[in-house]
């Protein structure tokens, strides 16, 4: 490193915002500037103010829209992160829109920081998805032993009765029927709970087959906007050659429950809307929004609760199993915050070879 009228650094040239040679250990930057990583990026950032002076976007995940806003956001961070003194190195992430960036900070000397950055998004999609499919494996249990300690006193009950059917004559007539008829209302009652249930608790066998994506949809949306004259629906950028293998009863009752839950929502009339959202190495993303009343953000999660409704009529079931069924073949469903009405967002599993991610930086 030479000193001159102009400071220039070696390893970055003018790019490198110093203002002098002192402390500066040139091997730490020829080090950095040689990191070039699949999906990870570098950025030396200089102390108060927090700016990046160098940042080698090697992630090819990273979308060069993103990366200054992200940058921006780190900058933030750190200036938040520094006031407590933090012990080094650091690990955390931020945020910015619908994308997650993970970050790590080390020392590199007294005024420079050596920040490695990654989109973690579609890591923290599988993730989430793995944790909910954890959850519903719960769920499986939990219901097949109350299924199971409702049937068999259930099917004994049954057997009582008919017995008993078989020699009223030994009994009191009328008083025997209204002890049936009794029973029979709370066998019935055990019964419609256990029809609630089983699709809760039971895996599905519904077979793999290739569809076309839109051609599926538009299926769905004929068979149940059937009647519907004041809901009106229209697809944007779906494309026409979209196919997808996927369970195909399943799929069509996803969408059939999201449907219903849209016509729940628009009493008066609206409008669906489909589009084909973002694509990654793992899925592809079929949003669907309707013009209904807008649902609150700590409401997005708890309209995939069992038996949980906001609509008359509805048994509060239809979303949480929707969920299991995606998560069955592989994909997830979630709503998503939207400026009106209710967004839904289903992910369905891309074709072709399965990339595997990276581990999360630790």
């Amino acid at each position: 490193m030479t000193e001159e009228s102009r400071w220039e650094c070696r390893a970055f040239g003018s790019s490198c915002l110093l203002g002098a040679s002192e402390k500066c250990n040139e091997k730490h930057c020829f080090f950095i500037k040689s990191l070039d990583f699949f999906q990870i990026g570098i950025a030396l950032y200089r102390k108060n103010p927090y700016e990046p002076l160098y940042v080698n976007d090697a992630g090819k995940e990273t979308a060069d829209r993103w990366i200054q806003d992200m940058l921006h956001e780190i900058s933030k961070e750190l200036e938040v992160r520094f006031r407590n003194r933090p012990q080094l190195p650091l690990t955390t992430s931020v945020k910015i829109k619908e994308r997650i960036f993970g970050f790590t900070v080390y020392p590199v000397v007294e005024n420079l920081l050596m920040v490695i950055f990654r989109d973690v998004t579609q890591i923290e999609k599988a993730r989430t998805i793995e944790q909910y499919r954890n959850v519903y494996e719960r769920y499986n249990q939990i219901i097949s032993e109350i299924i199971h300690e409702i049937g068999n006193p259930l099917a004994g009950i049954m057997g009582i009765l008919q017995v008993t059917l078989l020699n009223l004559d030994s009994y009191d007539r009328e008083d025997i029927i209204k002890k049936m008829d009794s029973a029979l209302l709370e066998v019935k009652r055990l019964s419609k709970i256990l029809k609630l249930l089983r699709p809760l608790g039971a895996d599905s066998q519904a077979p793999w087959e290739r569809i076309n994506v839109k051609e599926s949809l538009r299926f769905v949306l004929e068979e149940k906007l059937a009647g519907h004259m004041s809901i009106s629906c229209r697809f944007e950028k779906m494309p026409d050659n979209w196919h997808a293998t996927v369970r195909k009863v399943d799929f069509i009752k996803v969408v059939g429950e999201i449907i219903d839950n849209a016509i729940s929502a628009m009493q008066d009339g609206g409008e669906i809307v489909i589009r084909h959202g973002q694509e990654t190495m793992r899925h592809r993303e079929i949003l669907i929004q309707n013009t209904g009343p807008l649902i609150a953000e700590d409401m997005l999660e708890r309209v995939f609760y069992p038996f949980f409704s906001n609509y008359d009529g509805r048994k509060g079931t239809g979303l949480t199993i929707a969920r299991k069924r995606m998560l069955n073949m592989g994909g997830m469903l979630f709503a998503k915050p939207c400026s009106s009405g209710a967004c839904f967002v289903i992910l369905i599993p891309s074709e072709g070879p399965a990339y595997e991610l990276l581990s999360p930086i630790s």
